[in-house]
């Protein structure tokens, strides 16, 4: 946020308006931190920019609430920029993450916010904050988190709802799906197993080409209006790793991905974390989907007319 200032004062603009960060060594092999992600915390950076034919002088910053105890800031606060030369002269702030979070699993986050001025230039602000696993954000607990973007954008990520979505729906609500053949279930061409929003796209674009009217489970993730996110039925193993040893790995050390069952059981009250059976967006044959028990994570095949709970998850 840019505050108004005098045709004669420097100005200043942030790179960032927020800062996402992963907790130092919260990713690792066992939360699914394999081939798509980085384990390690990556220190990230704000730069502030100085776009005017002035100097910028004397340019120090706060940040308020404190970043957690672990997290460095690089100028510290003491030191602040100095000075910023005209015509696109930087500060570049370096942030190094450290092994305690803004806040603790299964809380939300309050960001630490800072702001940057000098004796002749606008205010500039930034929201920090140090992400966990189980941490509530954007409308979910956080299960994924992708460390391996550039250093100066924030960390990638997902987040599974706070709650069921729907108490049961069925994965293709078609009159004649309800057989062990192929007849009278819509088919769907893209199948992944990892993957949920692909899965998701393409189911609603089959049925939606099919003429399919009622409400199943991928449709009500879609139409899903908390937060205003793009919601989606997870892949299986999205959810959490198999038994059967089919897809997605079956032991808590190495998961194919970071899933919700691995990362949030010991954190966050999430549903998953409980009893109970949920549907999944991968399919294991035309008349097939797959499903995700949460007590047990066992991986199981149901006929896609049957009906199970809803759990949605969202990128951010």
């Amino acid at each position: 946020m840019n505050a108004s200032v005098s045709v004669t004062d420097a100005q200043l603009t942030i790179s960032l308006d927020t800062l996402l960060l992963a907790t130092k060594g919260v990713i690792t092999k066992k939360s699914g931190c394999n081939v798509n992600c980085k384990p390690g915390a990556k220190t990230r950076t704000i730069t502030i920019t100085n776009g005017s034919m002035f100097t910028a002088s004397n340019v120090n910053f706060t940040i308020s609430p404190p970043l957690p105890t672990s997290t460095t800031i690089s100028p510290t606060i003491a030191q602040g920029c100095g000075n910023i030369s005209a015509n696109g002269g930087k500060c570049v702030l370096k942030i190094t993450p450290g092994n305690q979070p803004t806040a603790n699993a299964p809380d939300a986050p309050t960001p630490s916010v800072l702001t940057a001025s000098g004796d002749n230039t606008n205010s500039v602000t930034s929201s920090i904050t140090v992400l966990t696993y189980g941490n509530k954000y954007q409308s979910g607990y956080v299960f994924s988190m992708d460390d391996s973007t550039e250093n100066n954008i924030s960390i990638q990520g997902k987040v599974s709802s706070l709650s069921n979505v729907n108490g049961g729906l069925p994965w293709d609500p078609s009159l004649n799906c309800n057989s062990t053949s192929d007849t009278g279930c819509v088919k769907v061409s893209i199948n992944s197993h990892t993957d949920g929003a692909e899965n998701t796209a393409s189911i609603v674009n089959a049925m939606t080409e099919a003429k399919v009217s009622e409400l199943y489970a991928a449709l009500a993730c879609k139409n899903s209006p908390t937060g205003g996110f793009n919601w989606y039925l997870p892949a299986v193993c999205e959810l959490g790793y198999d038994i059967l040893n089919q897809f997605c790995i079956t032991t808590d050390d190495y998961p194919i991905i970071q899933n919700m069952h691995n990362v949030t059981t010991a954190l966050a009250p999430t549903p998953y974390t409980g009893n109970g059976t949920y549907s999944t967006s991968t399919q294991l044959f035309v008349h097939s989907n797959q499903i995700c028990a949460g007590n047990t994570n066992y991986l199981g095949y149901v006929l896609k007319d049957m009906y199970y709970p809803v759990l949605c998850a969202h990128e951010f």
